[in-house]
């Protein structure tokens, strides 16, 4: 079985969520949408050709927090 590794950094993710916010998986299902539409409104908002230096990424942030 493979997985890519967005599905794997998603899965810890989730992983870290549900240990640190003690919450089931539906809420965790909220937060998550949540930090999507954080991320979408980032990219829409960050200036063409400087997104990675701006953009805070609140997906990204989720998953590479320990």
């Amino acid at each position: 079985m493979h997985f890519a590794l967005a599905q794997l950094m998603r899965i810890a993710g989730i992983q870290r969520l549900r240990a640190g916010l003690h919450s089931n998986y539906a809420g965790l299902g909220v937060v998550l949408d949540l930090l999507d539409r954080i991320d979408e409104l980032e990219t829409a908002l960050a200036p063409p050709g400087r997104w990675p230096e701006i953009r805070s990424g609140a997906v990204s942030r989720m998953v590479s927090s320990s």
